[in-house]
């Protein structure tokens, strides 16, 4: 008997420490459901949550991400303009400028051009203008214009860069109603100098756009493929006949006069 209570009263200790993890596992879970306590914490402690990784950066809008894109070529542009000493003959630096412009939209384009000064930066104008020509003739050519009052100089230039890259598109531009009237005569000024110098890359395109020419651009144009031809019998030959079929003895004359002068 004596031995019996020491027993009897060690089980009852071990059964009230049983009990009171119990309780205790049951009222944490609870604490846990009822949101007293992060989950994070009652579940695998504060070591879990430093190693759960960051959430991804927000994506940057597509407008910011081209405005950082443009004022980049334009730092690029600038800089290649101040370490050429003469940009014409530098074909390293200027293939480099083609290949920046050739990434830029119309509207960058636009932007671009806005901040150049034509008669100091003349070939970045150039070029410049030329590509923006390729992607909204309207808009460069009234930009050019507005850009240079008073003389059409720089916007002539721009068209026979595009027009030597683009000759098809850059006639039928001209001869359309998108062309604007700021043009006046600079029109035919811009179409003779094209055909002066096409017939003898496209002489299907050159020739078919002669026929629409007007008396005087027309005697200017014969002009310059007289003297180009003199030296081509192959092209003189075919000159030679088409100015004759034209049906306008005038033509005929000016290429004649041409080639023997």
């Amino acid at each position: 008997m004596p031995r019996t209570k020491p027993l009897l009263s060690g089980l009852l200790i071990v059964a009230g420490i049983a009990a009171l993890s119990v309780a205790g596992n049951w009222a944490g879970r609870k604490i846990a459901r009822a949101g007293l306590f992060p989950s994070s914490w009652t579940t695998a402690g504060p070591s879990a949550q430093a190693a759960s990784p960051a959430l991804p950066p927000r994506p940057r809008p597509a407008a910011a991400v081209r405005q950082d894109h443009l004022a980049a070529a334009l730092k690029r542009l600038k800089a290649m303009v101040a370490d050429s000493p003469n940009l014409a003959l530098d074909f390293e630096a200027c293939a480099a400028v083609d290949a920046i412009l050739a990434d830029l939209s119309a509207e960058e384009l636009a932007e671009v051009y806005a901040g150049i000064n034509p008669s100091l930066d003349s070939l970045l104008a150039l070029k410049v203008g030329a590509r923006w020509a390729a992607l909204d003739p309207t808009s460069a050519m009234k930009a050019i214009l507005a850009k240079t009052p008073g003389s059409g100089f720089n916007a002539i230039r721009v068209f026979n860069e595009w027009g030597n890259d683009q000759p098809a598109a850059a006639l039928a531009w001209l001869a359309s109603t998108d062309a604007p009237e700021a043009l006046g005569e600079y029109k035919e000024v811009m179409q003779g100098n094209l055909l002066g110098s096409l017939v003898t890359r496209d002489y299907e395109l050159a020739t078919a756009t002669f026929k629409t020419l007007a008396p005087d651009a027309a005697s200017q144009v014969m002009d310059a493929w007289g003297s180009q031809c003199a030296g081509d019998p192959a092209l003189r030959d075919r000159l030679v006949d088409f100015a004759k079929g034209t049906g306008k003895p005038l033509d005929y004359a000016n290429l004649n006069r041409s080639m023997v002068q």
